[in-house]
């Protein structure tokens, strides 16, 4: 089956945020997209079944998927927290920053998978369940996905950068205590 994403969203709506459990012994619903999706595993465990492989899927991990896979899920009590979102904003984006390549996904025969330390994946999850709450959805929608690329794509993660003051580095490593933000 295909899925299409007016099929889960209004018409002026850019993206659709969804939480799934997962709880089957065996894969069910095979399915590809018209469009992209992100997801993170929150909790349980799992296989994820995509194009002719199997993954073992587990809290924190973050997979991009790509409109052309064919996948499915088994497992028990795997909880999926899933963006998905017009891959023609992929390919914009693409075409627009980085000069047609498409960073998101990689370029395998299977798409990104990275695992995350929980509370990063949480982080990750957070923000995806708030960007309907923007002013400008969309635009929300593409900080996002540059900032998720940027932090997980290998190559920018090996950059050399200035060495911040040390004041600034303390200020900037404390900003990412969550009771900061919750003040």
């Amino acid at each position: 089956r295909v899925l299409a994403l007016p099929e889960f969203i209004k018409p002026r709506q850019v993206f659709h945020f969804a939480r799934t459990q997962v709880n089957s012994a065996g894969p069910f619903h095979w399915h590809t997209h018209e469009y992209d999706e992100i997801f993170v595993i929150e909790s349980g465990s799992g296989t994820h079944h995509i194009n002719r492989s199997r993954w073992t899927l587990a809290p924190g991990d973050l997979v991009f998927m790509r409109d052309r896979d064919r996948h499915t899920f088994s497992g028990q009590a795997l909880g999926i927290a899933n963006l998905s979102f017009p891959r023609s904003l992929r390919k914009e984006m693409a075409a627009r920053l980085f000069a047609g390549r498409e960073h998101f996904y990689g370029s395998g025969p299977n798409p990104r998978c990275l695992r995350l330390k929980l509370g990063e994946a949480r982080q990750w999850v957070a923000r995806m369940e708030t960007l309907g709450l923007e002013r400008n959805p969309r635009f929300a929608l593409e900080l996002f996905l540059l900032q998720l690329v940027g932090a997980s794509h290998p190559e920018w993660k090996k950059e050399k950068r200035p060495a911040a003051p040390p004041w600034l580095a303390q200020a900037c490593a404390a900003l990412e205590n969550p009771e900061y933000f919750r003040l």
